[in-house]
């Protein structure tokens, strides 16, 4: 979005504090990025600190025009303010002013003392903080230059380094799973008072043997009939084509 940045200015006058560079992740969320060629010294999470607070002032419109500047400067886009702040509202999905104020610190150095690490630990642990820790290396092979990145802090949870079983989904399958789910419907419907007792009900025919079903309730109409009896809560369908109280015996064969 954009780096070095030096413009800021308090009641008393201004500062010509530099950061290295400046960012706005997917959340919507200012990244402050410093960098360090070789080891970082003792001091510097204070100075990402400071910067951080700075850069919480941050006002939707100001981000704008400091893009629409960065846009000019390295890519000779000459972009006004209202279309640089439309990239960023695109980029995560509308800027808002308490995202913008959640700094997150990213340091970046060929390495860390312990006072910087032991610092970083406690306000990350203690605090709100989100502080970042990356160190990079260089090596200089035969033809090619290496570069290396490893993540100090955060450190990775258990769960990311492990892997662990898992218990196999069982699913019924075939007329046995269709058993299963009319006798559980029963229950609830017969205790939500859904259906008035002496409701009469028509089969419609949807299983995978619709068509078999189908034609042996057309040979006789009445198999296809059935009343509700609200009292009942297991054999809550009264089927007249069958003596009351049995579900129809002669069901069509599945085969």
């Amino acid at each position: 979005m954009t780096y070095e940045f030096d413009k800021w200015v308090s009641g008393s006058g201004s500062h010509g504090d530099r950061l290295d560079l400046l960012g706005l992740d997917e959340d919507g969320r200012l990244v402050l990025a410093e960098l360090k060629r070789d080891g970082a010294p003792d001091t510097v999470e204070m100075q990402a600190i400071k910067y951080a607070a700075y850069a919480s002032r941050f006002k939707v419109e100001t981000l704008a025009a400091c893009h629409a500047d960065y846009l000019r400067r390295t890519l000779g886009d000459p972009a006004i303010t209202d279309d640089a702040l439309a990239q960023l509202d695109e980029h995560c999905g509308g800027l808002d002013p308490e995202e913008l104020a959640a700094v997150r610190i990213v340091l970046v150095a060929g390495s860390f003392p312990e006072p910087v690490t032991s610092s970083v630990v406690w306000l990350c642990t203690q605090g709100e903080l989100d502080i970042t820790l990356i160190e990079m290396g260089a090596y200089q092979c035969a033809h090619d230059l290496v570069i290396t990145v490893s993540q100090m802090w955060p450190l990775p949870e258990a769960d990311e380094l492990t892997v662990s079983p898992v218990a196999p989904t069982i699913k019924a399958a075939g007329p046995t799973a269709r058993r299963r789910t009319t006798t559980n419907a029963v229950a609830p419907l017969a205790a939500s008072g859904a259906i008035g007792d002496g409701t009469e009900l028509r089969l419609v025919p949807a299983s995978s043997y619709a068509g078999k079903l189908a034609q042996w309730v057309a040979e006789q109409p009445e198999r296809g009939r059935a009343i509700w009896r609200a009292g009942e809560r297991v054999r809550a369908l009264e089927w007249p084509a069958t003596p009351p109280g049995t579900p129809p015996r002669d069901w069509p064969s599945t085969s």
